[in-house]
């Protein structure tokens, strides 16, 4: 590389003698795919980080489930196409994950600079806090991932959602909007041991036309099926229906 090459920066082209510490510069590889924005984006939001490599120059993506849901770790392995994946298993102790049987599979990125855009999305001084912008990138297969990590079993008419990690009850406040904005009567739960909860709850039957029911229509086919005990049994059919998790992934491009 000579100082008079030009280089593509979040500035735009730039010689190479004119890169600045800090800029961000763009190489020929392959796009995040939709499957991996609505992954990442629905993970960060449940049990996924995002934490700097060694070097302190890119993040490396983590998710991690116990024995009972070694599928999903595993469905999110083979959704993450264009990445490099790490798997490993370890003990649940000291790893910030919360599993019943002590055991934890984990999948890790290597580091990646296509995830400093997520990082900027989720994460403020250090922690994650949800925001408009995130809420606006939820598409449903990313609700679905969210809520298939951090969601209830659902019962007695009602889905709920953990968001305690997201920035505590004045995020679960800008949650339960964003969801009533969609159609579906949420509200903010507090539990008395401190944990936010956002609660999807409906009145009557089941059906597409209440509120409860649009949120299962809604979410329900891009649940995984490995995932589908998070949906009510009336729905579960419904499960992965949409096959968006099946696309291909999309060509290299600069």
């Amino acid at each position: 590389l000579t100082k008079d090459h030009t280089v593509i920066t979040e500035r735009g082209p730039v010689r190479a003698d004119e890169v600045q510490p800090g800029d961000r510069i763009y190489t020929t590889r392959q796009q995040v795919t939709p499957q991996e924005e609505a992954l990442i984006v629905g993970s960060l939001a449940g049990d996924a980080s995002l934490f700097l490599d060694r070097a302190g120059r890119s993040y490396v993506f983590r998710v991690g489930h116990g024995e009972a849901q070694k599928s999903f770790t595993d469905f999110k392995t083979r959704v993450l196409q264009t990445f490099t994946v790490h798997r490993r298993v370890c003990p649940q102790k000291g790893r910030g994950f919360s599993t019943i049987d002590g055991v934890l599979h984990l999948a890790e990125t290597t580091a990646d600079p296509r995830l400093h855009p997520f990082h900027d999305l989720t994460y403020q001084e250090g922690t994650r806090h949800m925001t408009p912008a995130w809420l606006a990138r939820m598409s449903p297969a990313a609700l679905a991932v969210w809520y298939a990590d951090d969601g209830e079993t659902p019962e007695d008419r009602r889905a709920s959602i953990c968001v305690t990690s997201l920035g505590g009850a004045s995020a679960a406040d800008l949650i339960s909007q964003w969801m009533c904005q969609q159609g579906w009567p949420a509200k903010t739960y507090l539990r008395p041991d401190g944990h936010a909860y956002v609660r999807i709850a409906g009145s009557g039957r089941w059906e597409p036309d209440n509120g409860i029911g649009a949120f299962w229509t809604h979410l329900a086919p891009y649940m995984p099926s490995c995932m589908a005990s998070k949906i009510p049994v009336q729905y579960r059919h419904l499960a992965d229906s949409a096959h968006f998790w099946d696309s291909p992934p999309l060509a290299t491009s600069a």
